[in-house]
């Protein structure tokens, strides 16, 4: 799951950065109208022109790579948890600890008053 993880956060790294190098402008020929005769012509120069529709995608995949790197994380996350899990049961099991411990049950009220009796029986001079 880690490995996952770490895939998706460089994923998102790098598509992160390439948005940033995505244009955002389209271009066009600047067109001029002739005093003579009133006719458009082009000119030959070429401008920029800022397209709405680009800078859209733009942000789009901006926001697609920070979902990436934040899905990377919580894999890392996740991985790092199942592993710490894994190695605390494991130790247990062997060690005989927490997965072979005995329920613990409640006090009784006989058992209560056979301690009350023990405290007060401790308790005298």
């Amino acid at each position: 799951m880690k490995s996952w993880g770490i895939g998706l956060l460089c994923l998102g790294i790098a598509v992160l950065i390439g948005s940033l190098f995505m244009p955002t402008s389209v271009p066009i020929e600047r067109i001029d109208t002739l005093a003579t005769t009133g006719a458009r012509i082009g000119t030959g120069v070429v401008d920029q022109v800022f397209n709405l529709q680009r800078a859209y995608n733009r942000s789009l995949v901006f926001e697609s790579g920070w979902f990436l790197i934040l899905g990377g994380l919580v894999l890392i996350a996740g991985g790092a948890v199942l592993e710490r899990v894994a190695a605390i049961g494991a130790g247990d099991a062997a060690e005989g600890g927490v997965a072979d411990a005995k329920p613990v049950r409640s006090a009784t009220p006989d058992d209560i008053a056979a301690r009350a009796a023990a405290k007060a029986w401790d308790d005298k001079p």
